[in-house]
């Protein structure tokens, strides 16, 4: 099935069946991180898990986190701190791939036109909650609040450096997952809508 890197909230079915259910259940994780099961409640869209896939397999990207990560002792902060700087370096300087740079400023243009601006953004991603909803706390979240396209760009890269924090290689090590075999799904909103959702 042809990877999906973007879906308006307006998209998303509770039980959608033409979609993979590995990324159907990543959204729709996102959208409670975001404080709403609900997508029709939220104007925005998804960078979906098809979306990080991509990444991974540009520039030899997972092979070389691989070997960054392989004999990985999480028992010892120093080396946990050292791999994991080296392995959000690798993340940072592989490029976003032109195909998945224009279909998520393809998203960003149908929210301009829908909210007649260029709003400020909340983009969102939540590696622990991807992982697995271990706790209700959002301490291992990354909010970045954005204006245009380019500012977007760059958060999205940065929310895919987050996947190997200290915290989120730690967390998968200790479930027993491999280190690449968890996605992530970004959530990107006006940051009108974040701001009501912390409110409420």
């Amino acid at each position: 099935m042809k990877p999906i890197f973007v879906l308006d909230f307006a998209e998303i079915r509770q039980h959608s069946v033409d979609r993979p259910r590995k990324r159907d259940l990543s959204v729709r994780m996102l959208l409670n991180g975001l404080g709403s099961s609900e997508p029709h409640a939220l104007d925005g869209f998804a960078v979906t898990t098809d979306a990080y896939s991509r990444l991974l397999a540009t520039d030899h990207l997972a092979a070389r986190l691989q070997q960054i990560l392989a004999g990985l002792d999480v028992h010892n902060p120093s080396d946990l701190a050292r791999r994991g700087r080296e392995a959000r370096a690798a993340v940072l300087d592989t490029a976003l791939p032109d195909d998945l740079r224009g279909i998520i400023l393809s998203g960003y243009q149908r929210l301009h036109h829908r909210r007649g601006g260029h709003p400020v953004l909340a983009v969102y991603a939540d590696p622990a909650k991807e992982l697995v909803r271990t706790s209700e706390s959002d301490d291992h979240a990354e909010t970045f609040f954005v204006h245009g396209p380019h500012s977007l760009l760059r958060a999205v890269h940065h929310c895919y450096a987050s996947m190997f924090t200290d915290d989120a290689i730690a967390a998968r090590a200790a479930l027993g997952c491999a280190q690449l075999s968890v996605g992530l799904s970004i959530g990107i909103i006006p940051r009108t809508n974040w701001t009501r959702l912390l409110a409420a």
